[in-house]
């Protein structure tokens, strides 16, 4: 079973009492430059090695400098950062409604699908005979939306179309995208939800700031846990 996900965590003194709220985005968010840096320094290291190797011939006749370049292989893999289609599962498939399906079953079918988010589509040309009608992204709609958009401004959730309260033309990210680039979209951007769309203009994916977080602390742990020995090869 999945552990429970969350952004916020209380803050509490000596004595129990609540003096803060920490946003585990946002501390990552300044943590995030620190593997950048991490990865971009391995692959400079790997690129270095094979340059030499390059310069030097085959490492065949040396075992030293061969167990050096696969160290400096296998430190590059592990601190490689990750494009979204790693995290993208059945947990990330996109829920869609149409422009005119009203709040409360777009919320309706936010629980079934047990989402904080989803895409509203229109149809994007004419519908050709025997292929259907293709559509596109019109817009997002998020449960904080729900909250600020329709309970706060008193509108009736059952007959308020989602158009109206939806974020038009959000942003979207190729499945090709970087986690952390991601990452950084999404903060700059101040959303928690993020489109994941191919060239053909197709929504493949919805991913969440949480997800994405925690699938590369998951990284980091791991990395750190397995980055390949050097002593073996300095002997």
């Amino acid at each position: 079973m999945e552990p429970y996900l969350y952004v916020f965590q209380p803050v509490c003194n000596e004595d129990g009492n609540v003096v803060g709220l920490l946003d585990i985005t946002k501390v990552f968010h300044e943590a995030l430059g620190k593997v950048e840096r991490s990865s971009a320094a391995s692959e400079q290291l790997f690129t270095a090695m094979a340059g030499v190797q390059s310069e030097l011939g085959s490492v065949g006749s040396n075992p030293q400098a061969a167990a050096m370049l696969a160290w400096a292989e296998k430190l590059r893999e592990k601190t490689a950062l990750p494009d979204l289609t790693t995290v993208m599962d059945s947990r990330t498939q996109p829920a869609t409604v149409g422009p005119k399906t009203s709040v409360r079953e777009v919320a309706k079918l936010m629980k079934e699908r047990r989402t904080t988010a989803v895409c509203v589509m229109e149809p994007s040309g004419p519908q050709s005979p025997g292929l259907g009608t293709s559509s596109r992204i019109a817009g997002i709609f998020t449960s904080k939306d729900v909250v600020l958009r329709v309970i706060a401004a008193g509108l009736d959730s059952g007959r308020c179309s989602v158009v109206r309260v939806m974020t038009p033309h959000p942003d979207t990210a190729p499945p090709s995208m970087s986690v952390h680039d991601a990452l950084k979209k999404m903060h700059n951007g101040h959303y928690l939800n993020l489109p994941v769309v191919e060239s053909d203009g197709r929504l493949v994916a919805i991913v969440d700031v949480l997800k994405l977080t925690y699938a590369t602390l998951e990284q980091v742990c791991a990395g750190r846990d397995q980055l390949p020995c050097l002593t073996h090869v300095c002997r």
